[in-house]
Formats: C-alpha cells, structure tokens, sequence
C-alpha cells in the first residue's frame, strides 16, 4: 500500500473494481496496516511453530536451534526479501494481483483490527501525537520537479504549478502597479484633453483612473470602450468631463490575497482595482492582468512597449523602475535593505524620508520623480 491516495484515485477510475478496492482500503489506511501486519505475524509464528515441532520430533533437543536457522532463512527469503523486491519494483501490478484477498482478509479480521484500532487511538490521545498532512506543499512541488526530469510535465507546466502553488501567499501589493507609474487624469479634463495625453504619452490601457485634485484621491475609472462609443453617437463630446463617464472604482487593500482579489473583481465584473494602504491611502493599481501575470509570466499585447527596470544614465548614476523589489536593487547596487525585502524601493524611501521624497542610505541618494514613476540614483559626495 504504499502507492499514493492521489495514484489511487487513478486506479479507481481506470481498473474498475479492483481499482476501486485498492481505494477503499488506502483510504482506511490504519485498518489495512494492522491487518497486513496481523497476518503477517500470525503466517510467520505459525510456520515458526510448526518448524520447531517437527525439528524437536526429528532432531530431538537439537531441533530447536535447526528450526530457528531454517526459518530464519526461509522467511527472510521467500516472505521479506524476494516478495518486497518485486512489489516495489511492479507495485501496482502487484496490489492489483492480490487486492481481492488483502481486501477479504481485512474484512475477516474487522473484530481484531478494531481492538488494535482502539488501543491505538486511546495511545495518540495520550501522548497528544497529531496526524500529519498526507500531501504538503514541498512535496508536491518535489514531484512536479521529478516530472520534469521523468518528462511527464513540461518546464513551462512545472512554472505555472509552482507560481500556482505560491498564489495564495501572495498580495496585492507584489503585484499592483504603483499610483506614481499609472497614467490618471483629473476629473475635470475634456475627453478632447484625455485622448491627446493620452496620444502624447502612448498610453494603450483600456480603463484609466480618474483622479479628484490629486493623484492619490481616486474617485472613478473611465472605459475607453464605453468612450468611444459615447463619441461616435454625441455630438459636443470634445468639451464633455471625464467625470461624466467615469464608473465607481473597486477597491481592495494591499494586503489583501490574490485570490481574495481577484474573485471580487470577477463577482463585481471589474478588470481594474484600486490598492489602499491600511488607513484607506492609494497606493497603486491592480489590474486582472497583472494577476494572471503572476501566474504565467509577463505578458505584452502587439502595442505594448517593454519597460526596462532600471537604466546606467553614468558613472554610478541609475533610474530605477519605482515597483522594484529591495532585493533587485539591491543586487544592481551591491547594497542590503535589511528587514524591508518585502517593500519596494518607492514604498521603502517614502517610509524612510517621511514624505521627503529623498534619502540618503548606505552611500546611495535616492530621490523619487513622482511625475515620471522613476528613481534617480546616485553615489553619495
């Protein structure tokens, strides 16, 4: 029994009855294993029994050191080495080939499997043993390596199950978009005004965020669908305020999970939410994009332009993307941010320079470019 309930799940669906069988017996798993051990220990003392009896009629007192030898041998041989060997080698051929007579011996040895059972549970209990998890995280990411290397599961597969895995223990605020890289624009701009910067700063999104005098004040999210539509049938639309148009947004915390996220996008029908700090501050976007991203990798459409994450503008001089993590600047800095790898390089000079926008750490110059989403950094004079 030692093939796993997840392999004989399989079984039960492929093998018919006797798959089934194999199943119901891996499923109660305590009664089988004390069962098998049952008979094993009953065939193994009988025959000892026997052998010392017939040994001590031929051998006299010599026939009990006979006796032992020759069991020893031929129980170690025929019911230990030989059999184990060839189940761990065709296991599930073997469990198929005698399912039928493990699963009437368990069945004929209910009354004394159920004693054991007791007695073992009553012992659990007093010594406050717990079950473990017949299946855990690393194992299952183990056996997706393995089925790489076996060539059962592709390497692009073996990516999506580990992120798959990862999912759950990851936030919105690892993924979201921060308020300073999104294009907004305030409520009172024309839809004339929005398509030209818009144009002018070769935005492609379908939903953009509708600020009320200042960026972190979001108060709506405009569709360019729906807009177009309200241009092709309206006449004046040129002076008309974005505000008009603009639909209540979704928010949800930074801290909330991805899938907390993303199941009320999909029961609130939004493909863009707005990440809040805990005291309801804007923090940046999230889009249903950016989530399947997490899962499958980065994913660009034809008029998408890849943004670079940071760039040398000279001698110890960088720009960096202000969504980075502290670990990867960290790395093109050859710097630590001790305690804060979870944070990004925006939320961690922000935190540290209370609202400054300029930080001097560890021999670097930080200063935030607000209005380009953008970190200039610099070796310290």
């Amino acid at each position: 029994m030692s093939i796993s309930l997840a392999r004989a799940r399989v079984l039960a669906k492929e093998k018919g009855n006797k798959g089934r069988l194999v199943l119901e017996l891996k499923e109660k798993l305590d009664d089988t294993l004390i069962a098998i051990l049952l008979g094993n220990n009953l065939a193994n003392i009988g025959a000892t029994a026997i052998a010392t009896g017939i040994f001590l009629e031929l051998l006299s007192s010599m026939g009990i050191a006979f006796a032992t030898a020759v069991m020893t041998i031929i129980i170690l041989t025929f019911g230990e080495i030989f059999p184990k060997l060839y189940a761990s080698s065709k296991s599930e051929d073997y469990l198929l080939a005698v399912i039928m007579l493990l699963y009437d011996w368990v069945w004929l040895s209910t009354p004394f499997v159920t004693i054991y059972k007791e007695m073992s549970d009553w012992m659990k209990k007093q010594l406050a043993i717990t079950s473990s998890p017949r299946v855990t995280e690393d194992e299952i990411e183990e056996m997706v390596k393995l089925g790489v290397v076996e060539g059962e599961v592709a390497p692009n597969e073996k990516e999506i199950i580990l992120r798959a895995l990862d999912f759950a223990d990851t936030t919105a605020r690892a993924v979201m978009v921060p308020i300073s890289e999104v294009f907004a624009v305030e409520e009172n701009t024309t839809l004339e005004e929005l398509l030209e910067q818009m144009k002018v700063n070769k935005v492609t999104h379908t939903r953009i965020p509708i600020f009320r005098k200042k960026r972190e004040h979001i108060v709506g999210v405009v569709n360019i669908k729906e807009m177009l539509r309200f241009i092709s049938i309206k006449d004046g639309w040129k002076e008309k305020r974005v505000k008009a148009l603009m639909r209540s947004p979704l928010f949800v915390f930074c801290s909330d999970a991805l899938p907390k996220v993303l199941t009320e996008m999909k029961r609130q029908k939004q493909f863009l939410a707005i990440c809040l700090r805990e005291k309801k501050v804007v923090k940046g976007v999230i889009a249903i994009k950016d989530i399947l991203e997490d899962l499958v990798g980065e994913m660009y459409d034809e008029l998408d332009e890849v943004a670079k994450d940071y760039k040398a503008i000279g001698k110890d001089k960088y720009l960096f993307r202000q969504s980075l993590s502290l670990e990867y600047v960290g790395k093109i800095l050859h710097i630590k941010f001790s305690g804060h790898e979870e944070k990004s390089i925006g939320e961690f000079i922000e935190e540290k320079s209370k609202g400054k926008n300029r930080l001097v750490y560890k021999g670097f110059v930080f200063t935030l470019l607000p209005e380009v989403g953008k970190i200039l950094v610099k070796k310290a004079i």
